[in-house]
């Protein structure tokens, strides 16, 4: 860190202390960039249910002034606050505009480590950091942490303010931030607090569908690719990937008479979203395979979509938080990993072999084994997660600071 930015970070800190005096109410939550990944918005829902329940409203989203990073009328919202990214002067007015709240929730999710951009991992652990200078209530909502942060990032959170509660929301994310020096506390994610919406007529055709299939004595196979997993711009690995699933998925359908295929997206942005590869896929296989497949190409709320998992009866999936809708209804996933990120999730529930590296996902018969094994063993891995589910919704309420935990029933 140069002189000129620690002479900043000094002169910023200082100002945020004179806010400690002033009164704020409700609370703010700061994601991580704009709106379009399910993920978050899974746990910016179940963050803000929460918080409403409980009273710690009126609750406010932080939203940019661009439109097409502005997030839509978001349910237990009740009110979108437009700034623009912090920077240079803008720094103060971004102070003062934290220090209107009781509370400050920075949802930290994959973003903590530097790993998409080193620039918004510091916005964030800067805003808790001053956050909590100007003595509010601040909590970084269950992040990752790789086992390769940015330097920069390993700095900052070694830095940040001890008032800040820096929740790491599996083990070994605890693991890697105790080693920056900062003092993390473990929870779930608060994403397993998320409610299923079947109210939508497409999600309850859907679960229909699953029933019927399932009443004939056949299976669902829930099915979900994510870009992501590969480096960007990987537009070969894209590629031999697609027809590693594509190969694996028909071999499975070959080999199960009764399997069905309801396809997943949980991510609707860029060219290739989980919904264009998901359109790819099923197009390859519709003309031998087209009754056993189905796709819904309506974008879904992430609510929505954690509703369309109870249709399947296991998932394969890269993303963690389709994962984590399947979980917590009970059902098994069967993960293509990245970031380090699944194998601390599965440690809450006591999982091992449900996983892929994205290599390994290229070979259709390791992929089609993966989700054998899955479909065979659904019975005990369903069982497993349903014993483990009650602590893990648990932890995952740990989220919240103990000031709005106290008293409240979470029935």
């Amino acid at each position: 860190m140069n002189l000129k930015t620690r002479l900043r970070r000094h002169s910023l800190r200082f100002y945020a202390s004179l806010a400690r005096n002033r009164t704020g109410s409700g609370a703010l939550i700061v994601p991580t960039t704009g709106p379009g990944s399910l993920g978050e918005e899974a746990m910016i829902v179940a963050l803000a249910g929460e918080l409403a329940r409980r009273g710690a409203g009126p609750i406010s989203l932080m939203t940019r002034p661009d439109p097409g990073l502005r997030w839509p009328p978001t349910a237990g919202i009740d009110r979108l606050r437009t700034v623009s990214e912090p920077g240079g002067r803008a720094w103060r007015a971004y102070v003062d505009m934290l220090a209107e709240y009781e509370r400050v929730f920075v949802i930290g999710a994959d973003c903590l480590d530097g790993t998409y951009s080193v620039r918004t991992s510091l916005i964030l652990i800067d805003t808790a950091d001053l956050a909590a200078r100007c003595g509010r209530e601040t909590t970084i909502v269950g992040s990752s942490y790789k086992p390769d942060p940015d330097p920069q990032t390993v700095r900052a959170l070694g830095q940040l303010s001890r008032r800040v509660r820096l929740c790491a929301r599996d083990e070994l994310s605890f693991e890697r931030m105790r080693v920056t020096g900062a003092a993390p506390r473990l929870v779930a994610d608060v994403a397993f607090l998320l409610e299923p919406d079947e109210r939508a007529s497409e999600v309850a055709a859907a679960l229909r569908w699953g029933s019927a299939v399932r009443g004939a004595g056949g299976r669902v196979l829930g099915v979900n690719v994510n870009h992501q997993v590969l480096k960007s711009g990987d537009r070969q690995g894209l590629a031999a990937m697609m027809d590693g699933y594509s190969q694996a998925i028909e071999r499975l359908l070959v080999d199960d008479s009764g399997l069905h295929v309801l396809f997943l997206p949980h991510d609707y942005r860029t060219e290739i979203s989980d919904l264009a590869l998901a359109r790819t896929l099923r197009d390859r296989l519709a003309a031998k395979w087209g009754d056993r497949l189905r796709l819904d190409e309506t974008p879904r709320s992430a609510a929505e979509t954690k509703a369309l998992a109870g249709a399947v009866d296991v998932v394969l999936t890269g993303r963690m938080h389709l994962a984590i809708a399947a979980m917590g209804l009970g059902i098994p996933p069967a993960c293509v990993t990245y970031q380090g990120k699944f194998e601390g999730l599965f440690r809450h529930f006591g999982i091992t072999s449900a996983t892929l590296d994205p290599g390994e996902a290229r070979d259709p018969e390791r992929l089609a084994q993966l989700c054998r094994d899955c479909l065979d063993e659904r019975a005990e891995r369903a069982a497993a997660i349903a014993a483990a589910l009650p602590a893990v919704r648990a932890r995952s309420l740990e989220n919240l600071p103990e000031s709005l935990r106290s008293g409240v029933a979470t029935a």
